[in-house]
């Protein structure tokens, strides 16, 4: 499984927007890795993620990486949010989504 601690989320990945699923209390983040800029890698997190200790590991409920030939790698982890069902919405797609309108002209 994926997984980073708080403080790698916060210092390497910074925030493309913000996203509400009904039916899910809070909300969810995508964010993009800092330091990949031709092979971009997008997590999806609840906003809960702050909250966690700093030994705490944090899964991501969705990673997508753009290779530099635009095919898309995605994964879903059922384990990020322990009793929600998260198979009904394609938290992959909405990453994608933000992405590109950050970044309309690169991987279109």
């Amino acid at each position: 499984m994926f997984s980073h601690t708080p403080q790698t989320i916060a210092k390497q990945y910074s925030l493309l927007g913000q996203f509400c699923v009904p039916g899910i209390q809070g909300k969810f983040e995508v964010r993009s890795h800092n330091g990949r800029k031709t092979r971009p890698l997008l997590i999806v997190v609840h906003e809960s993620w702050e909250k966690a200790s700093r030994r705490e590991r944090v899964a991501p409920v969705s990673v997508v990486e753009l290779e530099a030939n635009g095919e898309q790698h995605q994964l879903q982890q059922d384990e990020a949010l322990p009793g929600v069902n998260t198979q009904r919405f394609d938290f992959s797609q909405m990453a994608l989504e933000f992405f590109h309108h950050n970044h309309p002209a690169q991987f279109a």
